[in-house]
């Protein structure tokens, strides 16, 4: 049986050290000494106990692997018996050689990530790197077989770092599909909540669509949509991505 805080790590800087490299750094793309690839980046805890308090994140292909907060640093388990001691002696590590893998990164890429969607289904994309001459571009596309005939998801962001570019792009695919904004009941499209979001982009026959929770809609059916909505007032907003 584990213990919380069981077993030690030898470590050369302490967890004020650590957290304040991350959080000057962002979120920074490691590996353990086995080789496994995850990012760590300094953040404050959300709720709990640990609410606003000190915490750097460890995360895996998009996900959370474990968390060390300053009472678990040194510790081979954290405060949930979760096994960290490997990403802090990643991170211990990088600060001593004062530099992250991100030069490699590209190497790596691009790589596949699945997520869930607002209505629990698993949604693949594959997410690529792209070092530019002012600084980095990560994209994130749905995989033709998770997608199947829509037209899918794409996600397309700039960043001055390559571990920025990926953590904004995995945010923003994970706050696109927590929200869902269309709603299909015997064959019509409706909104689910008076509000729609998507990208502007090209179906397979050239003709200008938009692209929303991972859906083709095309003008007709946009203005089939509005149409419910005959006497009130829009607002139509563009952006970039």
């Amino acid at each position: 049986m584990v213990n919380p805080h069981q077993d030690t790590v030898e470590l050369h800087h302490s967890f004020e050290e650590a957290y304040v490299w991350l959080d000057r750094r962002g979120p920074s793309i490691l590996t353990t000494g086995a080789g496994t690839r995850f990012e760590a980046f300094a953040t404050k805890g959300q709720k709990g106990e640990h609410l606003d308090e000190p915490v750097i994140k460890f995360f895996q292909g998009g996900k959370e692997f474990g968390r060390s907060y300053a009472c678990c640093w040194g510790h081979y388990y954290n405060c949930s018996c979760t096994r960290i001691g490997m990403y802090c002696k990643a991170v211990d590590k990088a600060i001593l050689e004062g530099s992250t893998d991100s030069d490699q990164i590209k190497e790596n890429f691009p790589i596949i990530e699945s997520y869930r969607n607002a209505a629990g289904k698993t949604i693949e994309f594959s997410v690529n790197l792209e070092d530019l001459s002012a600084g980095w571009t990560a994209t994130a596309t749905e995989t033709d077989k998770s997608k199947g005939k829509r037209i899918g998801y794409h996600f397309h962001v700039c960043s001055s770092t390559p571990n920025e570019a990926l953590w904004k792009v995995r945010t923003k695919i994970r706050r696109s599909l927590a929200t869902k904004y269309l709603d299909v009941t015997e064959g019509e499209t409706t909104l689910t909540h008076d509000e729609i979001v998507g990208r502007i982009t090209s179906s397979d026959n050239g003709e200008t669509v938009l692209e929303v929770d991972g859906k083709e809609v095309d003008a007709e059916k946009f203005w089939k949509i509005l149409s419910a909505y005959e006497g009130f007032e829009i607002s139509i907003v563009i952006r970039e991505q």
